[in-house]
């Protein structure tokens, strides 16, 4: 099983929806696929499962009767009373947990099947519980870095590749991210404070593979949320970059088109499904990484 990790310190740069759209575009192409939410905020979660959905505003209306008063117990009830409406409820918090250490099959579990394209399946992220597994990993001695590669163990035979949707952050779960993945695609905007976000990735890479004496990660830049049109220094921006990363940047360049993006993510679709041009771009880049036979 080949693991990609879409990863980047600099947010809102289509990490998520670099992640979603390429486990679409793999699966559709026949490949079996499992989608691993490492973002506290789920948002990939969101785009795959129809039962992970938020209470409604008449269900919170009606049904929400907080037994306390004061501000956090009326806010710890109301986080329960969000989440019970989940039928999801083992995730990648279980995953990382240390009972799936001493239960690896447990993994199994926290896979949730979907009916989006081929075989793709999601390790879901839930209730923003990975801040505190974080933390929780960071004092603990019990192999605090290679949880996540314990557990895919049990389930590497069964999938041709794993998409990693990660935070924009770098800490022990990232760690636990790089340690599996052969492959990271760093999404790159136009723009100087992007380039800032991309050195500090392309750093902590660097240093992970001090640390770890391991030296085989294959990076690649994808451009992301490129406006078309003639804007002739955005042209040599990206000309800069092909000439100074020639061997790591993908040919294939992604749109943005607001309306786009936006409708496409409030409905929990997908922008490669679409007739747009940027659609086009997405199965440009499934293209030229089915091309490339890796990352």
């Amino acid at each position: 099983m080949r693991v990609i990790s879409v990863m980047s310190e600099k947010g809102g740069v289509s990490k998520t929806t670099t992640s979603v759209n390429l486990a679409k575009g793999l699966s559709d192409k026949g490949m079996r696929v499992l989608l691993i939410d490492l973002d506290p905020q789920g948002n990939a979660t969101r785009y795959f499962m129809d039962n992970y959905r938020r209470v409604s505003r008449k269900e919170f209306i009606g049904d929400f009767h907080p037994q306390e008063k004061d501000l956090f117990s009326v806010s710890r009830e109301l986080k329960d009373f969000i989440y019970s409406h989940s039928e999801v409820q083992k995730d990648i918090n279980t995953v990382l947990s240390e009972a799936a250490l001493d239960s690896p099959g447990i993994v199994r579990e926290c896979i949730m099947h979907t009916d989006v394209g081929g075989t793709l399946d999601v390790i879901p992220s839930l209730r923003h519980e990975l801040i505190n597994t974080s933390a929780a990993l960071t004092v603990t001695n019990r192999v605090p870095f290679s949880r996540l590669k314990h557990a895919l163990r049990e389930v590497r035979r069964e999938y041709d590749v794993a998409i990693i949707d990660n935070a924009p952050t770098y800490n022990i779960i990232t760690i636990n991210a790089l340690l599996v993945s052969q492959d990271v695609i760093i999404p790159l905007p136009v723009g100087i404070s992007e380039l800032e976000g991309f050195v500090t990735t392309v750093e902590n890479i660097e240093q992970f593979e001090r640390d770890q004496d391991l030296f085989d990660i294959r990076v690649h830049v994808l451009m992301t949320m490129i406006h078309r049109g003639k804007r002739p220094e955005q042209d040599l921006y990206i000309s800069k970059l092909k000439e100074i990363f020639p061997e790591c940047l993908y040919e294939t360049t992604i749109g943005y088109q607001d309306s786009i993006a936006s409708r496409t993510a409030q409905v929990g679709s997908f922008i490669l499904d679409t007739d747009s041009r940027i659609g086009g771009d997405f199965r440009s880049l499934i293209e030229e990484i089915g091309e490339g036979g890796e990352g």
